[in-house]
């Protein structure tokens, strides 16, 4: 079990891992985006659209439960998470890197503000939501914990594969930001 963390640190983490998800992707530079990453061709452009989908999902989620409204696994849902990925990737190979980039920032600010107007309780009490929990997450967990999972930890997951492309060549380009 992870160790309990207040809204204010889970606020205060999500920004802050955030800021250091769009700061790589600013290092890798739009023109290197396309490069494969792995051996199964994925490339940053495609972890962007993977990493959005999932903080949609979780966005989504999110929503329906604090409505008090039980989210009904998808046919995708109960798909692997290989072949998950691979729909994901599929779904997303035609969209331009600026609406996968706006997308994925749109997203995470809407996370950011259900999460802000959560009430501390129902973010640390893990059987506050557990009715919506489990059938995901197989097992009761606090909320900060399954947000945490599909937003900065999720990035974490990524970024040594993109640390890496940076690291091999530095590209200086201007900043993707818009």
């Amino acid at each position: 079990m992870k160790e309990q963390m207040t809204k204010t640190e889970l606020i205060e983490r999500l920004r802050t891992e955030r800021a250091r998800w769009e700061a790589l992707l600013d290092a890798v530079g739009e023109t290197r985006m396309m490069e494969p990453l792995w051996a199964n061709g994925w490339s940053t452009r495609d972890l962007i659209g993977h990493v959005t989908y999932y903080e949609r999902w979780l966005l989504n989620w999110l929503e329906a439960a604090v409505r008090g409204q039980v989210t009904v696994a998808s046919h995708r849902d109960l798909l692997d998470v290989d072949q998950r990925n691979a729909l994901i990737q599929a779904e997303n190979k035609d969209r331009s890197l600026p609406d996968l980039l706006k997308d994925s920032r749109s997203v995470f600010e809407r996370l950011l503000q259900v999460v802000q107007l959560l009430p501390e309780h129902d973010l640390l009490d893990p059987h506050r939501f557990e009715r919506y929990i489990v059938p995901f997450w197989e097992k009761s967990l606090p909320l900060w914990e399954c947000i945490a999972g599909d937003s900065y930890e999720h990035y974490r997951e990524h970024i040594p594969s993109i640390r890496e492309l940076v690291e091999s060549q530095p590209v200086l380009e201007p900043s993707l930001r818009a």
